[in-house]
């Protein structure tokens, strides 16, 4: 119960609490310090008029005396008369003799009746010089609406003072209170619109940002980076997952392909080489064709043999430099003057720790790709990159539909009349095992391959 009233009188918003916050605690100064004038200014007033009517009691004191001895009453009410009026804190003012019977008042009342509020009653003696002794007695009655009246129009004028600085302060509160927490804003936007996208952006704070508020943002940062690169971590994990499971699978599937299909087909083949030797040339068309397609059944069993295999990485020290005059030689060879290579090699050392030819294996694989694709140019580069080695691998094909992209390294996916989908599912079966990334773009002037292998 207690803390569900808690609740309800605290708001949510920070904002929100520290205005009330300081509304509550100037409204408390407020009432503690007009109380406190109130006080000290009746106090104050209070001595004031005592003061005053001793002051004013020691001037007229020889003047009432002879007055009284003398008996003159014209005199005595005149003074009593102008010291009433020339204080406003002054109710009324008795005069009496030296046995207390009443002469006369400021007021002309011409009687004294006992008050019954005797606090608010002074009395002095009249004496002249040490012969008469006490002459009489002066009685000033204070008014005490006065000086409350006069406590509480000085408490309101410090209240009114107070109160315009408690607006200029709420003011004040206000604006820095909204400069402190739209930093807090800022990074509860960012946690709000947080996805895989942005994980790894910088929170733009205001310049006036806390050191405590930077380091949560910075904090929340490098968190964010962890959780991104452990994020790419698993995905590749998973990736290599599903592609060892789909190397399992087409390595049993093609294991029973071989044992049924490979046998039969070298028979039929042998047996079509027979025909076309014993046969005239009017089956020759059909021979020709019954051992082109026999072929390519023994090609297609010859890779899934491949495929199947484990793949077995051997890392050594490797020269950039070897593996171009290799290609260069391939090209030459197999495609004479058809398919230009440029190769650059922006590896400072010449030397990469990685399996050469794996890596070799690859990029002719690449290189026959792009030739299929009717691409006259390869570009092929090498640089370092943190710890990373980076192939860029880059032709003027063609290129790939966009909506295959994502397809294109899925095994028996192709688009080529005679392939069998398998080329491209095995190079990024090779690099995962050389614990690689290869990503590609393509568009209507060529497709890039970009493979990340690293150094260790």
């Amino acid at each position: 119960m207690k803390s569900k009233i808690i609740k309800l009188l605290i708001p949510n918003s920070f904002r929100t609490r520290v205005i009330l916050l300081t509304i509550f605690a100037s409204f408390f100064t407020l009432l503690v310090t007009i109380t406190l004038s109130y006080s000290y200014s009746k106090r104050f007033l209070t001595e004031t008029v005592n003061n005053s009517i001793k002051q004013n009691v020691s001037i007229l004191n020889i003047k009432l005396g002879e007055a009284i001895i003398y008996k003159d009453i014209y005199t005595m009410f005149t003074i009593v008369e102008s010291i009433q009026k020339s204080s406003d804190y002054l109710k009324n003012v008795y005069l009496f003799d030296k046995d207390m019977n009443y002469i006369t008042d400021a007021l002309a009342a011409k009687q004294y009746s006992e008050k019954d509020n005797k606090a608010n009653l002074i009395k002095f003696p009249i004496t002249i010089g040490d012969n008469h002794g006490v002459v009489g007695y002066i009685i000033y009655e204070i008014n005490p609406s006065y000086i409350i009246d006069v406590a509480i129009n000085d408490s309101l004028k410090i209240g009114v003072t107070e109160i315009l600085t408690f607006i200029f302060l709420l003011i004040v509160v206000i604006f820095f209170t909204n400069l402190l927490i739209t930093p807090m804003q800022v990074l509860n936007e960012y946690v709000q619109k947080m996805d895989l996208s942005n994980l790894t952006e910088d929170i733009k704070l205001p310049w006036y940002s806390s050191k405590e508020i930077r380091d949560i943002a910075k904090n929340l940062t490098d968190i964010s980076r962890r959780l991104a690169e452990a994020i790419n971590k698993n995905m590749e994990q998973e990736k290599k997952i599903m592609a060892n499971s789909k190397m399992a699978s087409i390595g049993m599937m093609s294991s029973g392909l071989a044992h049924e299909l490979k046998n039969p087909a070298m028979t039929v083949l042998l047996l079509a080489q027979t025909l076309a030797k014993e046969l005239d040339e009017r089956y020759s068309k059909d021979t020709e064709y019954l051992i082109r397609e026999t072929n390519k059944i023994v090609k297609i069993v010859n890779e899934f043999l491949e495929i199947a295999k484990p793949i077995s990485i051997k890392k050594s020290d490797v020269k950039v430099s070897e593996i171009q005059k290799v290609l260069e030689d391939y090209i030459y060879i197999n495609y004479s003057d058809k398919l230009e290579l440029i190769f650059i090699n922006n590896i400072k050392s010449d030397t990469i720790f990685t399996d050469g030819e794996k890596v070799i294996e690859i990029l002719i694989n690449l290189i026959n790709n792009s030739f299929e694709a009717a691409a006259t140019r390869v570009e092929i580069v090498f640089e370092d990159q943190d710890s990373y080695v980076l192939v860029g691998f880059r032709d003027n094909g063609f290129g790939i539909d966009e909506e295959n992209i994502d397809k294109i390294f899925l095994p028996f996916y192709t688009t080529k009349k005679t392939g069998t989908g398998l080329g491209l599912f095995y190079i990024e079966s090779i690099i995962n095992a050389l614990n690689g990334q290869i990503n590609v773009s393509s568009n209507e002037y060529g497709t890039t391959f970009i493979i990340r292998l690293t150094k260790e």
